[in-house]
């Protein structure tokens, strides 16, 4: 049988519809051949040449976090790892692939960010992404879960699949961008409703009792969801691929198996912590591009308060192949 690539199918899709025989993986892809390679050969040039153009521009600090926001995408597309259709799929027919795949992720970023962010290494510059837990936080979940799945997709699902050259998908992500700038202008009202503050277990408990607390509930909630998808369907799909394709076609070409991307996604989103000097974050950049946008057409944002002061004052003010 000859190998076969996947084409570029929306998260939701394929994690809904993920393969459990040969005959769906065919019936969804097509044959690898030398065809393939211009078309790798283009883009390596072209991811080249931009992040040449943003070292020359802004910074070599920006043209790596350009390449690590590469890998992040490839890892995404090439995995189909979704969010919001996992839980999706989880709570309707109680397939636990992609839930799995996200708590071993969640369980790897543990191991990797908690010493890093306890200071273990105090010579490495980085902050914690925090926020105020309170009714804000519990109406933007329902808010946000209801975008998701009227979108088929969340903020990283819906770059990858655009990306992916999906092009209804824009619609989504225009509207992303749209919701994400009139957030800002009430944004401060809703930061302060009622609120616990800002809740940091590494603060609170140490890094290691933190880190061993979080890998226990983490790990509780995998063998619930092995446990429940097991009861329902009497065996678990495996997150791995028992496809037959050489090493490296699979890693230029994949499709990659949930593993793949569960490893991926944790070792580009540590390498954006040590560059950036943070998590990796994604919808500010939706609202950025939004007030970019109603700038550029004639719009006045003096008067709000998000954008005048602060971090998000001087990302408005510099290009946004500054934003890091």
């Amino acid at each position: 049988m000859r190998s076969t690539r996947r084409l570029g199918i929306p998260g939701s899709f394929w994690l809904r519809h993920r393969p459990a025989s040969a005959r769906l993986i065919m019936s969804q892809a097509i044959p690898a051949s030398r065809a393939d390679h211009p078309v790798v050969l283009l883009t390596v040039l072209g991811i080249g040449a931009l992040s040449l153009l943003l070292q020359s521009a802004v910074s070599t600090r920006q043209a790596l976090l350009f390449l690590i926001g590469v890998g992040l995408g490839v890892s995404l597309l090439y995995a189909a790892f979704g969010f919001s259709s996992a839980w999706r799929n989880f709570i309707r027919e109680r397939k636990g692939t992609g839930i799995r795949a996200q708590l071993l992720l969640f369980i790897l970023a543990v191991l990797a960010f908690y010493p890093i962010l306890g200071q273990v290494w105090p010579s490495l510059q980085v902050a914690p992404a925090l926020g105020p837990v309170g009714i804000s936080v519990l109406v933007g979940a329902f808010l946000f879960g209801i975008g998701m799945e009227l979108g088929s997709g969340c903020g990283s699902g819906t770059l990858y699949t655009v990306g992916g050259g999906h092009v209804n998908m824009l619609v989504v992500l225009t509207f992303f961008i749209v919701g994400s700038l009139l957030g800002t202008a009430h944004l401060p009202w809703w930061v302060s409703l009622p609120n616990v503050g800002k809740i940091s277990l590494i603060e609170e408990l140490g890094w290691l009792p933190a880190a061993l607390l979080q890998i226990g509930l983490l790990a509780g909630l995998y063998l619930l969801v092995r446990y429940l998808e097991r009861r329902r369907h009497g065996n678990l799909e495996p997150l791995g691929s028992r496809e037959r394709i050489p090493f490296f076609e699979r890693l230029i070409f994949g499709p990659w198996p949930l593993s793949w991307g569960v490893l991926g996604l944790a070792l580009f989103s540590l390498l954006t912590l040590l560059v950036a000097g943070h998590p990796w974050t994604i919808t500010f950049a939706f609202g950025l591009w939004g007030a970019k946008l109603w700038s550029a057409l004639g719009g006045d944002l003096s008067s709000w308060a998000y954008w005048s002061s602060g971090y998000p004052a001087r990302a408005l003010e510099r290009s946004v192949l500054a934003d890091v």
